[in-house]
């Protein structure tokens, strides 16, 4: 990490734990840590690292917005009105075509996870598959939970650029036709 990029993100580490309880009441316990690492996220892919512009008010907007679009998503979910009771007489061959779509988006997912370097790998495994904690991650792997930190927003990033990459491989058609080919 660059002096400037460390500089630029030590205001979200000295209030990581601040954001997170603040996170807290607004999202479930289970999904804290999952908002505040994509606050991180979204806070890496900002192009312009400049540190003046980012201030203690704007961790915490990001992070409550992340925080609402979460509990929105979440919410959707569960009020989505059935309008017609057909909709719940699902075909067999719905069934076998659904389950084959699964399979090939599980494949691309290892396929993808595999091109990973592997403390990347298994930290993002740990963390995306099993759902494990950062601390039980640092534990499990005997490292600090700050390296699983930097590990799993490295993985994250890699795990992006690999799917796009994968996708662009396997399907170059779909690729053409987004360009305008």
């Amino acid at each position: 990490m660059h002096k400037n990029e460390q500089t630029f993100l030590a205001p979200f580490m000295a209030l990581r734990k601040s954001i997170a309880h603040y996170i807290s009441r607004i999202v479930p316990p289970a999904d804290v840590e999952d908002i505040v690492q994509d606050t991180y996220v979204k806070l890496c892919s900002i192009e312009d690292k400049d540190p003046t512009k980012y201030n203690k008010s704007f961790l915490y907007t990001m992070a409550k917005n992340l925080a609402l679009d979460h509990v929105k998503k979440a919410d959707n979910k569960l009020t989505d009105k059935v309008e017609d009771e057909s909709e719940f007489h699902v075909e067999d061959s719905d069934k076998l075509y659904n389950e084959a779509v699964t399979n090939e988006k599980f494949a691309h997912f290892c396929k993808v996870v595999q091109q990973m370097p592997s403390q990347s790998r298994k930290i993002f495994v740990l963390r995306k598959v099993y759902g494990f904690s950062q601390k039980e991650i640092a534990e499990q792997l005997d490292i600090s939970v700050n390296t699983v930190s930097n590990q799993l927003v490295n993985g994250m990033k890699q795990f992006s650029k690999l799917e796009q990459s994968f996708a662009t491989e396997t399907n170059p058609v779909d690729q053409q036709v987004k360009r305008g080919g």
